[in-house]
């Protein structure tokens, strides 16, 4: 009967964790409504606590959350000061034909001196990685609602970063603002997610094409004079 309450309050504790750390991490969704509309701005790479992940993200992602979740309460432990941000995830490959399989980066924000992933957490899963994700120019936007709607901001994304002679250099990202919890899926319609995309200017892309094209000029000049002797 003893273990029986002492599991009971345990299992009590474990969901009065969680929900504070689903609490914590929301931010005040007020400061993103200008996102509504797509920009084009700078960011700064971020140290990320990184699980990368192949397959039907319906399965694995809240299993994943739960690691980093527990990762990063793992770091707080020695760096009080911090504060846990969104989840993010990249996806690497999106297989339109088949969206059950997919590759993927899931990934929380830490402090840059954050430069091992503690023992106790590579014990258990040592899938755990540190990662440097690299940002720069980016397009973005917020989107209100299901993650089955987004293809309308995505699409509304993607012309705007056109319209503004960009290119588009990576794989989509998204940020997750307020979504389903551990526990209940809240309501849809309420989520708040940025879509983002690293980007390049056309200008310079040309340059690039550019340079490129005179090296390559230049080598096959090399090539013939050295053929000439």
């Amino acid at each position: 009967m003893k273990k029986k309450k002492q599991m009971i309050s345990r299992k009590i504790i474990f969901f009065v964790v969680m929900i504070f750390l689903l609490l914590s991490c929301h931010p005040d969704l007020e400061n993103y409504d200008y996102l509504v509309d797509p920009i084009i701005t700078e960011e700064d790479s971020l140290n990320m606590i990184v699980i990368t992940k192949e397959g039907d993200p319906q399965l694995i992602t809240g299993n994943i959350f739960k690691i980093l979740f527990k990762t990063f309460k793992t770091i707080e432990r020695n760096n009080s000061n911090i504060e846990i941000s969104p989840f993010r995830i990249r996806w690497e490959l999106k297989d339109e034909k088949d969206p059950n399989n997919c590759l993927a980066h899931y990934g929380i924000p830490v402090p840059t001196e954050i430069d091992l992933i503690p023992e106790v957490i590579k014990k258990d899963n040592p899938e755990v990685k540190l990662e440097n994700w690299k940002y720069g120019t980016t397009g973005k936007i917020l989107h209100i609602g299901s993650y089955e709607t987004e293809k309308e901001s995505i699409l509304k994304l993607e012309k705007y970063i056109e319209n503004n002679h960009y290119t588009i250099i990576s794989k989509l990202e998204e940020e997750y603002l307020r979504g389903p919890g551990f526990f209940t899926e809240g309501d849809p319609d309420e989520y708040y997610t940025i879509i983002r995309y690293l980007i390049k200017s056309d200008s310079l892309i040309y340059q690039d094409s550019l340079q490129i094209d005179i090296i390559d000029s230049l080598s096959a000049k090399q090539k013939i004079d050295s053929l000439s002797f």
